[in-house]
């Protein structure tokens, strides 16, 4: 039996998401289809590793833009719209001269389940986002929207209903109360940061953590103001389109790397090519920490930060303790691949 997941859970995305064969190209390890004007195409990578250790990274990327280059400005007001992110970021390809919404899950047998809902839900919206916002941002950056149509049945006339998503499921949910209130929850998710060398603290509006990340300048602690990472959960905030659900948010120290635009979106294009965490269905942007006094945090200047956002209908049980040791991982990847995006070759 072929111990690669990529295959099967390519087949079982391509399911769940009801896709029409007439609007759709498939291979083995991928497929392309054309939920209305724009492309959106999902692949799996080799798969590394051995029997149910082996896995497969598997992307999806949705065209929204046609830009061989982009501005300071239009980098700020890309960045500034994935300060909520729609479980994806904006990757600049410079290469194909595309803006594109992209996600990523790293696919093992026991992560599939779970990762299946993840990607299918980020593959929905990232369609509708695509469709729903093309005309807004050319006219507010000056970007031709992307266009494009099936080979062989041309220009689809309707969009799929898959574009329904967010109206019909996701937003009734988030009119909710959120789903992440339990403290239990939150006290497991602090835990769950321990192994990483972090100080954490549950709270009745979530979590707040420490996390390595530069070196202390002498007399200072590691998992001081000036040379961790800060780790913020809370339930309480509202998505504008989604609603309720979970906020998790890492803030990079000030000192590690200029908090701009355009090293946000590098980092997003760097997380694209390398796998920074298990799952990459949030973003980096430029974002300010909510206030906390005991964690030193202070609502002041905006630093380069990884948004996730997970809405009441992908909640689960447990699904908090993964989430926080999946941002403790990004931190770890992100320490090591900064320099390559502040200062690209």
């Amino acid at each position: 039996m072929n111990p690669d997941p990529g295959p099967r859970f390519v087949d079982d995305l391509f399911a769940r998401l009801l896709i029409d064969d007439a609007w759709a190209l498939r291979d083995d390890r991928s497929f392309s289809w054309w939920p209305h004007r724009v492309v959106q195409r999902v692949r799996a990578e080799e798969a590394v590793g051995e029997n149910d250790a082996a896995g497969s990274r598997v992307h999806v990327e949705t065209d929204v833009l046609f830009a061989e280059a982009i501005t300071l400005r239009q980098a700020g007001v890309l960045a500034d719209l994935l300060r909520y992110p729609p479980l994806s970021s904006l990757v600049v390809d410079r290469e194909d001269g595309v803006v594109r919404l992209w996600s990523a899950v790293l696919v093992t047998k026991e992560t599939a389940p779970v990762a299946l809902g993840f990607l299918s839900a980020s593959a929905a919206l990232q369609a509708i986002y695509a469709e729903g916002g093309r005309e807004g941002l050319e006219d507010e950056l000056g970007l031709p929207a992307a266009t494009s149509e099936h080979p062989r049945s041309g220009a689809r006339p309707h969009p799929d209903g898959m574009l329904e998503l967010l109206r019909a499921r996701i937003a009734p949910e988030g009119a909710k109360a959120s789903r992440f209130t339990d403290p239990s929850d939150w006290i497991g998710a602090a835990a769950a940061l321990q192994p990483f060398g972090a100080r954490a603290e549950a709270s009745p509006r979530g979590l707040d953590a420490r996390l390595p990340f530069l070196d202390p300048l002498e007399g200072t602690h590691p998992l001081g103001p000036r040379a961790s990472a800060l780790l913020q959960g809370r339930h309480a905030e509202r998505h504008p389109e989604m609603g309720t659900g979970v906020f998790l948010r890492l803030f990079l120290p000030a000192d590690a790397a200029p908090a701009t635009a355009d090293v946000a979106l590098n980092l997003n294009a760097k997380e694209r090519e390398v796998p920074f965490a298990i799952d990459a269905t949030g973003a980096w942007t430029i974002e300010s920490p909510d206030a906390s006094f005991a964690f030193g945090a202070l609502s002041g200047a905006p630093r380069l930060c990884y948004v996730r956002f997970v809405p009441n209908a992908l909640h689960l049980p447990g699904l908090l303790s993964a989430l926080a040791a999946d941002m403790a991982r990004r931190a770890d990847a992100a320490r090591e691949h900064l320099h390559e995006v502040v200062s690209p070759e």
